[in-house]
C-alpha cells in the first residue's frame, strides 16, 4: 500500500478578492480563506501555516490552487516549503516526493536532502531512518537533490483540501450538497450507461435526501424525458463535460508518463468540480505547461500544489 508523500496546509474556501493583470499569459489570482479539517490520508496530516492565503489563480484556461504570499502564479518556484516523510536508507536522507510504501521501514523515493539542521527526529529499523519534518528548500531540484534553507519538527492539525467556489454547481431548486452512500441503483445504472451525456450523480438535501443528475447542455432535455419514462426521479443540472470527456482528459496524462516529470501525485475526477483535478507537489507555470501543452481543453483541468510556494 502507498500514500503520497509531501502534504501542506489545507482549507475549505470561499473566494474574496480576485485581482487581475493585463498580461494575456499571466495568471490572476483570488484569494480564499477557510477552516481546516481533519484527515487520515495515510496518517500524514499537513502543517498549517496561517500567515498565507491559499490563492486562486486562473492560467490558461485552469483554474490553479496554491498556498502563497504571491500576487502571482510563477514561472518556476525558487523556494518552497511543505511538510512529508524524509528517508535514509543509507544513501543519505531524501524528501518523499513521491508514494510511500507503508512497510515496515517505510519505502520511497525523491531528491536528497542537502543541510538538513538534525537527523534526530527519525526512527530507525533494519537500517533505514525516517520521520516527518517540515523543510524549506530551494526549488527545483538539481541532480536531484535539494538545499535545505531551514527545518523544523512537523506539525499536523490540517489537510490538503482546496474547495472551489464553484464545487457544487446546480440549480438552487436541487438544495444543499449531502453525505449519501450512493444513489438509488435504478439511478446508478442509468447513469453509468450514459457517461457520455453525464458526469454522474450527486447526493443533494431537499429534505428528502434526494439525487441529482450533471448532464451536458445539449441533452438536458432528453434525458429529462428519458428519467421520466424510466420512472425515476433526479434534479437535472448543467455540467460542462461529461465522464467519458474526463476520463479522456486524464488518459492523456497517464498514456505520456507525465507524473514523474511533472511531479504529480494524484489527479481523479470525481470530486464535484466537474474538472480534472491535478494535485502536484508544486503547481508553478513550468509544471502545469507539461499538462497543459497536451491538453486539447486547458478548462477542462484543475490544478492544486501541495508544497507552499514562498518565492
Amino acid at each position: 500500500m502507498a500514500t503520497a508523500a509531501l502534504v501542506m496546509s489545507a482549507c475549505s474556501a470561499e473566494s474574496t478578492a480576485a485581482p487581475a493583470t493585463d498580461d494575456e499569459t499571466a495568471a490572476t489570482a483570488t484569494t480564499l480563506t477557510g477552516t481546516d479539517e481533519a484527515s487520515e490520508a495515510g496518517g500524514v496530516v499537513p502543517v498549517r501555516n496561517d500567515s498565507f492565503d491559499v490563492r486562486r489563480f486562473d492560467y490558461r484556461g485552469s483554474v490553479v490552487l496554491v498556498r502563497t504570499p504571491l500576487a502571482e502564479l510563477p514561472e518556476q518556484a525558487s523556494v518552497i516549503v511543505g511538510s512529508g516523510t524524509v528517508l535514509d536508507n543509507g544513501g543519505g536522507p531524501m524528501f518523499c516526493l513521491g508514494p510511500i510504501m507503508l512497510s515496515h521501514p517505510p519505502q520511497c523515493g525523491g531528491p536528497f536532502l542537502d543541510g538538513l539542521s538534525s537527523t534526530e527526529f527519525m526512527s530507525t529499523v533494519s537500517g533505514t531512518s525516517w520521520g516527518l519534518r517540515t523543510i524549506t528548500t530551494e526549488w527545483p531540484t538539481v541532480n536531484n537533490r535539494l538545499r535545505v534553507i531551514e527545518d523544523e519538527p512537523a506539525a499536523f492539525n490540517s489537510r490538503q483540501d482546496f474547495e472551489d467556489p464553484d464545487r457544487f454547481r446546480r440549480p438552487t431548486e436541487c438544495g444543499d450538497p449531502a453525505e449519501a452512500e450512493g444513489p438509488p441503483q435504478e439511478l446508478g445504472y442509468f447513469a453509468v450507461a450514459n457517461t457520455a451525456r453525464t458526469e454522474g450523480t450527486v447526493a443533494y438535501d431537499d429534505g428528502q435526501n434526494g439525487f441529482g443528475i450533471g448532464v451536458l447542455a445539449e441533452h438536458i432535455e432528453t434525458i429529462r424525458r428519458e428519467l421520466l419514462a424510466a420512472g425515476l426521479s433526479a434534479c437535472v443540472f448543467e455540467v460542462d463535460y461529461s465522464a467519458d470527456q474526463l476520463r479522456a482528459a486524464q488518459e492523456v496524462i497517464v498514456d505520456d508518463n507525465l507524473f514523474q516529470e511533472a511531479m504529480i501525485l494524484s489527479l481523479g475526477s470525481g470530486n464535484g468540480h466537474n474538472r480534472v483535478t491535478v494535485q502536484m507537489v508544486v503547481a508553478d507555470k513550468t509544471a502545469i505547461d507539461l499538462v497543459l501543452d497536451l491538453a486539447g481543453d486547458p478548462g477542462m483541468y484543475r490544478f492544486e500544489s501541495t508544497a507552499t510556494i514562498l518565492k
